[in-house]
């Protein structure tokens, strides 16, 4: 487990398995945005099966940068907004060859379906990274189904009461007693 990461590795691995779980079962863009962020936590090889730049939006190895860059592409992404300047990138550190191209830009937020895989990513990221409390772990629950139909809303209730259980943060289970967290670290 990278060091960066907040949550305890045993928590991390429950919360993939369940969203892979639940994307199997939902078709869901935002399961399956956060099942990226997490599963790409394992990658060995900067590349995945495909040869294309393993992790979210390609980020390579699930280093601290890349999560953060991740991270920050998403939100943008998740708010279906265009490519951002060259000054923004360059505000948040991105190296140039790390920068996307408006026309690779356009492709990864070019339909709704892509805004809510986005919505996924972030909210994996912001929870591994320290940045969204354990509590956040309940927005990785499904809102669409692969059509761009809603989930009903007592089983969209339903997942995301599991998914604060399983990160310990679920008052009306176990009394939300936190996971144990430690502080991120560079890595």
């Amino acid at each position: 487990m990278p060091g960066w990461v907040v949550p305890p590795l045993r928590v991390v691995a429950r919360v993939e398995d369940f969203t892979l779980r639940l994307y199997d079962r939902t078709r869901s863009p935002e399961v399956l945005g956060a099942w990226v962020a997490l599963s790409w936590l394992g990658a060995t090889n900067p590349t995945g099966a495909d040869g294309e730049p393993a992790g979210p939006y390609e980020r390579g190895l699930p280093t601290h940068v890349a999560a953060l860059q991740a991270l920050r592409i998403s939100d943008v992404l998740a708010e279906g907004l265009g490519c951002p300047p060259e000054s923004w990138w360059a505000a948040r550190g991105f190296e140039p060859a790390a920068r996307l191209a408006p026309a690779a830009w356009d492709r990864l937020g070019a339909h709704p379906y892509d805004q809510a895989h986005a919505r996924g990513v972030r909210v994996a990221l912001g929870w591994l990274l320290g940045e969204l409390p354990d509590e956040a772990a309940a927005f990785m629950a499904p809102v669409h189904a692969e059509d761009g139909s809603l989930i009903d809303a007592h089983d969209r209730e339903l997942y995301a009461q599991y998914l604060r259980k399983l990160v310990g943060a679920d008052p009306l289970i176990d009394g939300g007693a936190p996971a144990v967290r430690t502080p991120a670290t560079a890595g």
